[in-house]
């Protein structure tokens, strides 16, 4: 999915056959209070006459034909915040080479995956680092984050509502 000026002025992009509307291009963050979850989807387009929105996740590698696992649950991630934000979705992944995989849903299995990932991140990382805290590789990507102030802000709503 290449957005042109041209699309990008008018709104209106051709995706998978369908016309739909551009509801955003790599500007919009999501959040949700309640599981601490943040995200910026790549795009978010609008099906008007099916009343759904369409999630696109750009990927700048190849694709061999296997979407990895960590692709499909930050897919998922968006999928779950746009259906709370905006309502029904589908996703699509879409890949350096032009491949793109889906439509991916959100079904019940994919949000119980989803709940659980973040628990378990969660979880891991109360274990190494009091809250707050992050030290190494992932200190390191906070410090130059552009979402950096949202994120400590959710964070710490997130945190006093445990």
């Amino acid at each position: 999915l290449v957005l042109s000026v041209l699309e990008r002025r008018s709104r209106w992009v051709s995706f998978n056959g369908r016309r739909l509307r551009l509801v955003t291009a790599d500007s919009t963050l999501l959040t949700d209070t309640k599981t601490g979850l943040v995200g910026k989807p790549d795009v978010i387009l609008e099906d008007p006459e099916a009343k759904r929105y369409i999630v696109v996740e750009r990927k700048s590698r190849s694709c061999a034909g296997v979407v990895h696992e960590a692709e499909m649950m930050q897919l998922i991630a968006y999928l779950y915040l746009v259906t709370l934000r905006k309502g029904p979705c589908e996703g699509y992944i879409e890949y350096g080479n032009g491949q793109v995989h889906g439509p991916f849903e959100l079904d019940e299995v994919a949000v119980r995956r989803l709940l659980e990932a973040l628990r378990d991140i969660r979880r891991i990382r109360q274990d190494i680092n009091p809250p707050g805290v992050l030290a190494g590789a992932a200190a390191r990507r906070c410090r130059g984050c552009t979402l950096k102030e949202e994120c400590q802000t959710l964070k710490a709503t997130v945190l006093s509502a445990t």
